[in-house]
């Protein structure tokens, strides 16, 4: 065995043990079409599990659950469907052994999906981990048979023809069963786009998202005072104000129906959502003034100084229109994405062109320091390329068979492993990526002139294209790895 496959194991096994107890820390970014500079809504997060937890980017076809289907996810919860389900294209946590590996079970389920866009033009990222504060739990406990985090990308998608019946459909099941675990969630079609929190058992805010607002969540509640009379971009749970005020923990006016979400609901930040909310605002230009924290411009609000109900906003400033370059460039910094990071995916929707061309969902599996973004289109796409869709357990590294070098999530949490021995390595392995970024970028570009002679793009176009651009990620990834190995 090499060294550089000696010291990869061993850094394998450290961490495993190191990190597998914390807490999970994504971090969520949305800004409105009006803020990038090809006229897309984007909305992209991280998630964070332990080390060598391997994720996988899946197609599911059409009636791949069937009318009246009584479906049981990770837990208690079950769900009725409604009518055969739509096809889509999600992310899933590898089961290729045969065993869910989100709750050690065998019985027939989808294992955590965590984003996806349905044959609708439906687009969920779920979920941002959150929790309440003590006094809500205690008023407001969450729910054992709720729907948790692991079932919601499978149900909505799908169910729901459009982002509005997306959030009905999830508030309806935490009227009706509640939930089991605190969420932060984003749905989004061509025409709208909504973010959903809920911290406790039963009660929860949905606010619908203008085209010039930015927020971000890096793992804590964003939603600030909010006034309940907007009813037209504001849904929230019938007794919202009430519980937290049974509970001691009310911010707000209950006189004027207002809340202050975050305050009367939410739990305390840690570190980790400390550092990663300095580093967005740094990193996208936001300036403060004397005194100024970042507590004090996050909060999500649709009130304005005099009191009046205004369009949603934060109090965060960019200093220029968003790129997709700059959105990776984010995913790649060391506070936001690391070892822990298993997927980071971006999508971008556009309101302007037809249904089928409307979605791009910018998929990197492992460490995006470590990885590289690739464009798939889930509306146009006929297959996905297999190092994308293929999962092993993995054993050693030498070892024949073992796997790891069919699979893009392994070949990209080797080299994350190997830039964990020491800075030098991982100072190579993140120039190298990069590189290969920029690369995939010019193909990008060139893709995208193709399409404007064109007109539009088509289901072969648009397979062919993804897919050349996975395989240059999955083979460069494994001959750095190879040559790093050997050195």
């Amino acid at each position: 065995m090499t060294r550089g496959k000696t010291i990869w194991l061993m850094t394998l096994l450290t961490a495993a043990v190191m990190l597998s107890c914390e807490v999970s820390a994504d971090t969520l970014l949305y800004a409105g079409e009006a803020l990038t500079t090809d006229d897309s809504c984007v909305f992209s997060r991280s998630e964070e599990k332990e080390p060598d937890h391997a994720k996988l980017l899946m197609q599911y076809p059409a009636g791949s659950h069937r009318v009246d289907e009584e479906y049981r996810g990770c837990a208690d919860f079950v769900w009725t469907f409604t009518h055969n389900s739509f096809s889509y294209t999600a992310f899933c946590d590898d089961n290729t052994k045969g065993v869910c590996p989100d709750c050690g079970d065998s019985h027939i389920h989808q294992p955590y999906q965590a984003a996806g866009t349905n044959e609708k033009g439906v687009s969920i990222s779920a979920a941002v981990p959150l929790t309440g504060n003590d006094g809500i739990l205690a008023e407001d406990p969450y729910i054992k048979k709720g729907i948790g985090a692991a079932e919601i990308p499978t149900i909505l998608l799908g169910e729901a023809e459009t982002a509005g019946e997306a959030v009905q459909l999830l508030t309806s099941i935490y009227d009706s069963q509640g939930a089991r675990e605190g969420c932060g969630v984003l749905i989004a079609d061509q025409k709208e786009s909504w973010y959903v929190e809920n911290t406790s058992g039963t009660q929860y805010l949905a606010l619908k998202l203008n085209k010039d607002l930015f927020f971000t969540n890096p793992g804590l509640s964003v939603i600030g005072l909010i006034d309940l009379d907007d009813e037209e971009n504001v849904h929230a749970s019938e007794n919202l104000i009430e519980t937290a005020v049974d509970a001691g923990t009310f911010e707000g006016n209950e006189t004027e129906n207002r809340i202050d979400f975050a305050a009367s609901y939410g739990g305390e930040e840690t570190p980790a959502v400390d550092e990663r909310m300095k580093a967005v605002l740094e990193y996208f230009g936001h300036e403060y003034w004397d005194g100024e924290t970042w507590k004090e411009v996050y909060p999500l609000s649709n009130l304005d100084e005099e009191g009046s109900i205004v369009p949603l906003y934060t109090g965060i400033d960019i200093e220029k229109l968003i790129t997709i370059q700059e959105l990776t460039g984010f995913y790649r910094l060391p506070a936001v994405s690391g070892i822990e990071t298993i997927q980071t995916h971006i999508f971008q929707i556009w309101s302007d062109v037809i249904l089928e061309d409307s979605t791009a969902m910018w998929v990197s599996l492992a460490d995006s320091r470590h990885s590289v973004f690739v464009p798939f289109y889930p509306l146009l796409t006929v297959n996905l390329y297999p190092a994308y869709t293929t999962g092993h357990v993995l054993k050693a590294l030498d070892e024949e068979g073992s796997g790891w070098e069919e699979s893009l999530y392994w070949a990209c949490m080797n080299l994350g492993h190997m830039a964990s021995v020491d800075d030098e390595s991982d100072k190579v392995i993140a120039e190298r990526m990069e590189s290969l970024q920029n690369e995939i970028f010019e193909d990008y570009r060139a893709e995208q002139g193709a399409i404007v002679m064109a007109g539009s793009v088509s289901d072969w176009a648009a397979t062919e294209g993804s897919n050349s651009m996975g395989e240059k990620v999955f083979h460069g990834a494994l001959a750095l790895a190879e040559e790093l190995s050997s050195q």
